[in-house]
């Protein structure tokens, strides 16, 4: 069994009366999409697809590396540059990418309100090469 990493999302699966490592059964109750941020394991992207056998389609975001000054206020970074993206109209995948490094670089700072400005995300993002997404 996988174990969740995310003590939210795993309570909500126990609400739902789902295993905690199932985090596709959350997609099906709650909404069309589903997105679930779990630290230094990344983030899971499910949005239902009733044409799919398994009913919703994932996609997972590996976290980049960091050294952890301060983990205050990276799932609202995550999600603030995730949503942003989005609404720019960005494919789910590299909006998650984005995120993940905006995400990357707010831990590698103290205060939850210092989030990294979009000049150094897209610094970040220019400078990477290793990190993949994978769906």
């Amino acid at each position: 069994r996988p174990r969740s990493y995310n003590c939210e999302a795993e309570e909500l699966l126990r609400a739902l009366g789902k295993e905690p490592y199932c985090f596709g059964a959350l997609d099906h109750k709650l909404a069309r999409e589903v997105l679930v941020t779990c630290n230094s394991h990344g983030a899971w992207y499910f949005r239902r697809d009733p044409q799919l056998a398994e009913g919703f389609i994932s996609c997972h975001q590996p976290a980049f590396e960091a050294e952890v000054v301060d983990e205050a206020g990276a799932g609202d970074c995550f999600l603030g540059y995730y949503l942003a993206c989005r609404k720019a109209r960005q494919a789910v995948p590299a909006s998650m990418k984005v995120a993940a490094i905006a995400a990357s670089l707010q831990i590698q700072r103290l205060g939850g309100s210092n989030m990294p400005t979009r000049q150094e995300v897209d610094a970040f993002l220019a400078n990477q090469t290793n990190q993949r997404v994978t769906a």
